[in-house]
């Protein structure tokens, strides 16, 4: 049954109603009691808007605790949650909206009224307001609605969340994810990382992604433990926050600009607990300041839309630097190696593959591609490229898209930023391959230097073949003041791709 999820994240509603479950850096507390009682007037508004179980509801709105609450909500009563980054532009949200056919979308009244055209178009789409300070006809709405909205029954195998992907590789695509699968990865990852009451997590990820959403909020409502809320990063802000918090999820540059601030070694962090990165590489050379400036190790995790969070490093014990862990108990994880076809030795990189039970219910109106995307025994193929080690443990080698031919040869472009991030002048590099009318693709390096160093494209080629091969060494070198990043700081490559094509033709 779909309650099971809501059943099982309201726990702390009946049984810790009074303890604090949000807080907020101005000194407000919100119980379990008041958080759920909101949730329950969001039901009753939706209900009253004719959402239905399995009715898609969309939300185009900055980060807020209502959010939350409408997300709750859905699932309460069946519907599917679709949170959307506020920072796309119309266009892309057109797409959204054809695509996923919301029944109601709820945005900000700039955006509502910036979309009217699509919305009139969309003519079942119904909207209300939620603004960047939760004013709006959703909030005003809701405390004045009567009656009561009972949790939906339905299979566990039901459509909770869409989701859609970045869309770097071409059109984006919706995620389904079911009940089942947001349950299970939650309740895996809150044994793992052995989250409990006296938990306080640093909320400093966005609502609209997985490991903000789904893996943040589950995994501490499971516990029925705290939320330091914050709406944006600033390192200041989240420094001060530290003392007040035991756990903090984030992505590798949200550690890099931190360790940026001096006002992080003037911190104490024997109460905290827990660091966990994930959504890009993290840098050796951040490990290691991490762990020297705080007493503490990230822990890197595994994860992507398709399938929640895969693997994970222990929390405690040794650790293989830049590895990602173990498969979380449930997951079969298995390498393909892409030549010959078959299953790849111990260190050996190839295709990752995975069974779970947290994986995806296919691509929204896509049937031929989620076939696609799967092997004739069941697993799905990551896009991902990776090796295991003797002792289980994955380190990742990109994307298989990101994997580079050229003159016939493989060239894995991690392998090279690994030794060019290691240069004191490095701040950052990105390996790509574009078109090259001798060897098919060409690789080129594109880097960033760190701040009052000096370094030339001569002394960074000749530093690579003096480590590695020379096939794999770049061809040409750019040097940018930053790497393009999409909404979760990854790097697009494609955007580097498109923007060099013309380097050899």
């Amino acid at each position: 049954m779909n309650s099971a999820l809501y059943e099982t994240l309201s726990e702390g509603e009946r049984k810790s109603p009074d303890q604090p479950l949000f807080l907020d850096p101005n000194g407000l507390n919100i119980s379990y009691k008041t958080f759920f009682k909101n949730v329950a007037k969001a039901s009753c508004l939706l209900r009253h808007f004719d959402i239905l179980p399995g009715d898609c509801v969309a939300v185009l709105a900055h980060k807020s605790l209502s959010v939350i609450e409408i997300y709750l909500a859905c699932i309460r009563l069946g519907a599917v949650f679709l949170p959307i980054n506020p920072a796309y532009t119309d266009f892309e949200v057109e797409f959204f909206l054809h695509d996923a056919k919301p029944k109601l979308l709820i945005a900000t009244n700039k955006r509502v009224e910036s979309l009217s055209h699509k919305l009139s178009s969309e003519a079942k789409t119904k909207t209300l307001i939620l603004n960047s300070d939760e004013s709006g006809s959703f909030n005003e709405l809701r405390q004045t609605v009567p009656g009561h909205a009972k949790s939906a029954s339905l299979s566990e195998n039901s459509i909770a969340a869409l989701l859609y992907t970045s869309g770097t590789t071409g059109k984006p695509k919706g995620v389904q994810l079911s009940y089942k699968a947001l349950l299970s990865n939650a309740l895996a990852l809150n044994s793992l990382w052995r989250f409990n009451a006296e938990d306080t997590l640093l909320h400093i990820l966005p609502l609209y992604h997985l490991h903000g959403l789904f893996v943040a909020i589950n995994v501490s409502l499971l516990s029925r433990g705290r939320i330091m809320f914050i709406r944006q990063f600033d390192t200041d802000d989240i420094i001060s926050q530290l003392t007040q918090c035991t756990a903090m999820m984030g992505v590798p540059t949200h550690y890099t600009r931190l360790l940026e601030n001096a006002k992080l070694e003037e911190l104490s962090f024997d109460h905290f607990r827990l660091f966990i990165s994930g959504s890009a590489p993290l840098l050796a050379e951040t490990h290691h300041l991490w762990k020297q400036k705080t007493g503490h190790v990230i822990v890197e995790r595994y994860g992507m839309t398709e399938a929640n969070i895969l693997t994970s490093n222990p929390i405690e014990g040794k650790q293989l630097v830049g590895s990602v862990g173990l498969p979380l108990p449930g997951v079969d994880l298995r390498i393909r190696d892409p030549l010959e076809n078959c299953i790849a030795c111990p260190n050996q990189i190839g295709a990752i593959e995975v069974k779970s039970p947290s994986l995806f219910s296919g691509y929204l109106n896509n049937s031929e591609l989620t076939q696609k995307e799967f092997t004739e025994d069941g697993y799905f193929i990551t896009g991902d490229l990776g090796s295991v080690n003797d002792d289980g443990l994955l380190t990742l080698e990109g994307r298989s898209r990101d994997l580079i031919i050229t003159g016939g040869l493989n060239v894995y472009p991690k392998e090279l930023e690994t030794v060019l991030d290691s240069l004191p002048e490095v701040k950052e590099s990105a390996i790509v391959g574009v078109p090259h009318p001798d060897f098919g693709e060409g690789v080129i390096a594109v880097v960033v230097k760190e701040e009052n160093f000096s370094i030339s494209s001569d002394k960074l080629i000749n530093f690579l073949r003096n480590r590695l091969a020379n096939y794999k060494c770049p061809k040409a070198v750019f040097f940018v003041d930053r790497l393009p990043r999409n909404s979760m700081l990854k790097v697009q490559k494609s955007t580097l791709r498109e923007r060099y094509q013309f380097t050899f033709t």
